[in-house]
């Protein structure tokens, strides 16, 4: 065999070769990369007065993805009349390598919801199991332009409660949507199907809700823009929306 016929044969070979390394290095780098931005933002504020924390975690998601899985997720709004913390015992983060728009947000595992409670009385505690907890968003230029949340088969219920007061609340689906518009508008949306509220909450309709629809749309929605960059807090947003005329169209 002629040396030229081999460099034809082995050379398409040797080329695919070296693109597989090259990739597989830009993957490392990423993953490498994204595991100290979680490292950094552990026990920190992600959002001014939210902090963030997590117990453990693991990058993976070779060749296609970046997959990050947390253990012992909590987030905590800090405020002067007490804590609201949010915990998961597992949450997985997943994104493209060749997309950095889309970002989705799986949880699993038990989940704890705690509220402040009246004054002189200890924190209200709800335990939330869900079967499938997703949520996506969607970035354009740092902003956060769209999200999507989808709660299936949710139960939870006053983990201080005597089983008996039946303080429990179950649907068979609960959504919520949002989609930032060029008009300075943001539309929303929240829906619940077959839900059962629990004689405890005294709910003053009927304790079965078989469907709730709900749609409308947030006026000046500038205001949230800072928010949406995750550089202000919801409170300072909707403060800054109310003194800007800020209205909300139901439809």
């Amino acid at each position: 065999m002629s040396y030229s016929n081999r460099i034809w044969i082995y050379g398409p070979v040797g080329l695919l070769l070296l693109v597989a390394i090259l990739y597989s290095v830009f993957w490392r780098v990423q993953a490498d990369m994204l595991a100290a931005r979680l490292d950094s933002a552990n026990g920190g504020e992600i959002l001014p007065g939210i902090v963030f924390s997590f117990a453990e975690k693991s990058v993976g998601g070779f060749p296609f993805r970046l997959d990050a899985v947390l253990e012992g997720v909590t987030f905590t709004d800090r405020r002067p009349d007490g804590e609201t913390s949010w915990r998961t015992e597992r949450m997985a983060f997943h994104k493209l390598t060749y997309r950095n728009d889309l970002y989705v947000l799986e949880v699993a595992g038990l989940q704890s919801l705690e509220l402040p409670g009246e004054a002189g009385q200890p924190s209200r505690v709800t335990h939330i199991t869900p079967a499938l907890a997703r949520a996506s968003a969607i970035l354009q230029d740092g902003r956060l332009t769209r999200f999507d949340l989808d709660f299936q088969n949710v139960e939870a219920k006053d983990a201080r409660a005597a089983p008996e007061e039946n303080r429990t609340f179950r649907a068979g689906r609960l959504q919520f949507h949002l989609l930032g518009r060029d008009n300075d508008t943001i539309d929303l949306a929240f829906k619940v199907e077959n839900a059962t509220i629990g004689e405890g909450y005294k709910p003053k309709l009927a304790g079965t809700l078989v469907l709730a629809d709900l749609r409308g749309q947030v006026l000046q929605g500038a205001s949230f823009e800072l928010l949406e960059r995750g550089g202000g807090s919801l409170a300072d947003a909707l403060e800054h929306w109310r003194k800007n005329g800020g209205m909300l169209a139901l439809g």
